[in-house]
């Protein structure tokens, strides 16, 4: 078994524990090492990947194909996942459950690892991937790792804080869709993310769509930046870039005190304010009926936060949830998981180190018990995944526009 310890990481940061300046001498010593040649650049452009609009419209069109056959067959597998590379970051957002600025490379799967991981992902059908850390481009192999993917017929949507974006923006080209991190604002964006956070994501923002990357822009909201909604919806108009939103609620990681968790009342009110703005006709991507879901929980303070089986309130009827049938999570330390959610919480994964990447998908599909939560991202998915009719059009309409930037 090759060593976790040889996937190589760098730093590009400046920004250290709750947005404070980093060691000069410390930065300049990562710097000079990020620029040294790599032969993960070598093996990267012996891939030989090449994007083109035609490739990029048929892995938009392969998704729902593929789930409506999942979904008429009744087969489960990992059609969707998201693939953690990198158990570090750069930043060190004050809302994050990841602890990832405490974490070394050492947490992390080598690059034979996580390509045997690919390769096993696309024997069992995985057709779209999101890419994400932690800060996914401190791996100096993320180029190799991407394009690796994109021979595999697999679309790769990257979700990245955009810091270290423009000095390996050519190693980055094939990925479909790049998503970048910005919460309003720079005062109450900087005050989320940490000082200078706002200037880094804007810049990687105007940068990639000047270089003709697809873009999203994704939100979380907190007690700083609950009322960003209208500053950020019409950035989004203005830049013509979607954006969906992420809420921060009082879970299990965010504790009854913590101050920047929102009240039920709160989360209420942004929920609202979503809706208002996208029916002005903002370019905001998360769908109506997932707003719905969302005010419909039937816990008022959102203090609980994902349901199991038996838990159920009698007479509620929620969203039915897909993950864990067709779409993972897959950590950085290598265990699949069911989402995001579940690996904040109770789930015990088992690491594709100690029983493969079949085994370990094969226990999230047998165990998990989880079926209904509030979380906006995971159920956007899940209604894409259920093909519910109007999400499945929406969102093909929403291709269209990210394809050719209608907004």
């Amino acid at each position: 078994m090759v060593s976790a310890v040889s996937a190589d990481q760098t730093s590009d940061s400046d920004i250290g524990v709750k947005g404070t300046p980093r060691d000069t001498e410390e930065l300049k010593s990562a710097l000079a090492k990020f620029r040294e040649p790599h032969a993960y650049e070598v093996k990267r452009r012996s891939l030989g990947v090449k994007s083109s609009k035609i490739k990029a419209l048929f892995f938009r069109v392969k998704l729902p194909l593929t789930l409506a056959y999942c979904r008429l067959f009744k087969i489960s597998r990992p059609a969707i996942v998201v693939l953690t590379v990198n158990n570090n970051c750069n930043w060190n957002c004050n809302y994050c459950y990841g602890d990832y600025p405490s974490k070394g490379p050492e947490d992390n799967l080598s690059t034979e690892e996580l390509i045997k991981v690919v390769d096993d992902l696309a024997e069992m059908g995985c057709i779209y991937t999101v890419v994400h850390g932690g800060e996914a481009l401190l791996r100096k192999d993320i180029g190799y790792i991407i394009d690796y993917i994109k021979t595999k017929g697999i679309y790769v949507c990257l979700v990245t804080n955009g810091q270290i974006f423009p000095k390996r923006i050519d190693e980055l080209r094939n990925v479909d869709n790049l998503t970048i991190s910005l919460d309003g604002s720079e005062a109450n964006n900087d005050k989320n993310r940490g000082a200078g956070t706002h200037a880094h994501a804007m810049t990687a923002i105007k940068l990639a769509l000047k270089e003709g990357f697809k873009v999203r822009v994704q939100c979380t909201l907190s007690q700083h930046n609950k009322g960003e909604i209208p500053y950020i919806a019409k950035l989004a108009k203005e830049i013509r870039v979607p954006v969906s939103f992420s809420i921060l609620f009082r879970t299990d990681f965010t504790q009854d005190d913590d101050p920047l968790a929102l009240s039920g009342d709160e989360i209420r009110t942004c929920l609202n304010t979503i809706k208002e703005y996208k029916r002005k006709g903002f370019p905001l991507f998360t769908s109506t009926q997932n707003l719905k879901a969302a005010l419909d929980w039937p816990y008022e303070e959102f203090n609980k936060l994902y349901l199991l089986k038996d838990q159920v309130p009698k007479g509620f009827k929620h969203l039915p949830c897909y993950y864990s049938k067709l779409k993972f999570h897959f950590e950085g330390d290598g265990r699949f998981m069911p989402c995001t959610v579940m690996s904040s919480n109770d789930f015990e994964g088992r690491n594709v180190r100690d029983v493969g990447v079949r085994d370990s998908i094969k226990h999230v599909q047998d165990t998990n018990k989880c079926v209904a939560c509030p979380h906006l991202t995971q159920n956007e998915w899940n209604l894409l995944m259920g093909m519910t009719p109007r999400v499945v059009a929406v969102n093909a309409w929403e291709q269209v526009k990210e394809l050719t930037r209608w907004y």
